[in-house]
């Protein structure tokens, strides 16, 4: 009787140390995927580093350098860098300290 269990119980155990992690980093990257949104900074899994000027059904396009957009499969983003709302704080900061710098005229 021990056995019966024993079996079944490895089993599972065997299907929760292999397939887990992978469902769970499933569930993180398509959680990730919608959050992406334009003006994100993101990485190609090419290595190309570049922000989001347009969201399609399948498609981004990448703004790689100014002027230079380049159209990639949403299963091309690699990983997101900076949310477009940490940016705008960002700059937003950067204008506060560009008005406080003395020598310049208002």
């Amino acid at each position: 009787m021990p056995q019966a269990i024993l079996l079944p119980l490895l089993l599972l155990m065997l299907y929760l140390v292999l397939f887990g992690p992978q469902r769970r980093a499933k569930r993180q990257r398509a959680a990730t995927m919608a959050a992406l949104a334009e003006n994100d900074e993101i990485v190609t899994i090419g290595g190309m580093h570049g922000r989001v000027a347009e969201l399609g059904d399948g498609t981004v396009d990448v703004e790689v350098a100014e002027g230079v957009i380049v159209r990639y499969d949403r299963r091309a983003i690699s990983s997101i860098l900076r949310h477009h709302d940490a940016e705008t704080t960002d700059e937003g900061d950067d204008d506060a300290d560009s008005d406080d710098e003395p020598g310049e005229t208002t």
